[in-house]
């Protein structure tokens, strides 16, 4: 699960991590839930790099540092934001959390 078999050679080499560059899945630590994203290893759309492995976006009112760990994708569209004591992630400005429908 850590190496693969790299073009003709027919040698093992490491799987890459986070932020290498790719030409395919099979080149990327799919362990920690990465895939080659347009010739770079990276998470999926709806997953954030916590520094060791891919995690899933966050919900709303969850604590964040950054936006990246937030549900920002539509229709959810939350964004971390500073909220008198710590970072949450939450609406934008104008818009309100429907937790019947997680948007």
């Amino acid at each position: 699960d850590s190496v693969y078999v790299s073009g003709g050679s027919e040698m093992c080499v490491p799987k890459l991590s986070h932020g290498a560059t790719c030409y395919g899945d099979s080149e990327c630590q799919e362990y920690k839930y990465l895939s080659c994203v347009n010739g770079i290893c990276l998470c999926g759309d709806v997953d954030f790099w916590d520094g060791s492995s891919c995690q899933p976006k966050r919900s709303h009112a969850y604590l964040c540092s950054q936006t990246a760990e937030c549900q920002d994708y539509l229709p959810v569209n939350l964004r971390c934001q500073f909220n008198y004591v710590f970072s949450q992630c939450l609406c934008v400005g104008g818009q309100v959390w429907d937790s019947c429908n997680q948007t």
